[in-house]
């Protein structure tokens, strides 16, 4: 016969006692632990119904620590982009070529305010817009477009996408991602409703914080703050901008002589 150490249960074959020693409820002498959560377990039977959720919670929460240090990383060039649109002078081309570009180029002076970001964003940004990756498409483009609705910025660089406007108060200047990240790191509206959006995104039905919501929440932050982030969507949308002309050709007159 084969004798249980802990409860003493007697069995005829070596097959069935050690079946029974992984449910054995006396087994207090050795519990099993969770390398992840340390939490112990008296049964094998028990831990093994545990290990498989510790494993999914565990992952999740490794994806959302490195998610969140992504955007930790690209705080830093915040502040030189927020220094970028206090002084723009750096991005100004001379203003003597602004009429030669409303000709050519289709673009005409617009308010590219923080201002007028700020009015656009507390217009057209919603829930809808967060939750849907829609940023560029619902205010950016908004940003470069005139009161008719019609885009007035050029895409003259489509690889390192850089729009090319009109400024009124300003002349000609040049955006791309990463001062586009500065107007919006510079937005109230948009950082209140970030935070807004943020929080409701990351509850679940009964209002409880799920962890994968959260996650997903991280993920819609990251158009207006992730300078890459915003490079890939605004590449999305270049259909939408301008696009720079056939080179012109210069007339060539022919003179004859008498």
């Amino acid at each position: 016969m084969f004798e249980c150490y802990y409860c003493k249960k007697e069995f005829s074959r070596q097959y069935n006692l050690d079946r029974h020693l992984t449910t054995c409820k006396m087994n207090y002498d050795n519990p099993i632990v969770c390398n992840m959560c340390k939490k112990e377990y008296k049964t094998n039977k028990r831990y093994v119904s545990h290990i498989e959720k510790c494993k999914k919670e565990e992952l999740i929460r490794l994806k959302k620590k490195k998610l969140e240090k992504d955007i930790e990383l690209t705080e830093y060039k915040i502040e030189e982009i927020k220094n970028k649109i206090k002084n723009p002078s750096t991005n100004v081309t001379n203003n003597t070529y602004v009429q030669n570009n409303i000709n050519i180029y289709g673009l005409e002076p617009l308010d590219l305010s923080q201002q007028r970001f700020n009015t656009i964003v507390n217009d057209k940004y919603t829930y809808d817009t967060f939750i849907g990756y829609k940023l560029v498409k619902d205010v950016i483009i908004p940003f470069f477009s005139n009161e008719k609705g019609q885009v007035c910025a050029q895409m003259s660089d489509r690889s390192r996408v850089k729009i090319k406007c009109i400024d009124k108060d300003k002349g000609i200047v040049y955006h791309d991602p990463s001062t586009i990240v500065g107007i919006c790191s510079n937005s109230e509206p948009l950082k209140d409703k970030n935070n807004e959006y943020y929080e409701k995104k990351s509850v679940g039905v009964n209002g409880d914080v799920i962890v994968s919501y959260q996650i997903d929440a991280i993920n819609m932050l990251k158009p207006s703050r992730d300078i890459n982030t915003m490079k890939k969507h605004l590449k999305r949308n270049t259909h939408k901008f301008i696009d720079k002309p056939i080179k012109q050709v210069k007339e060539v007159v022919i003179r004859f002589i008498e």
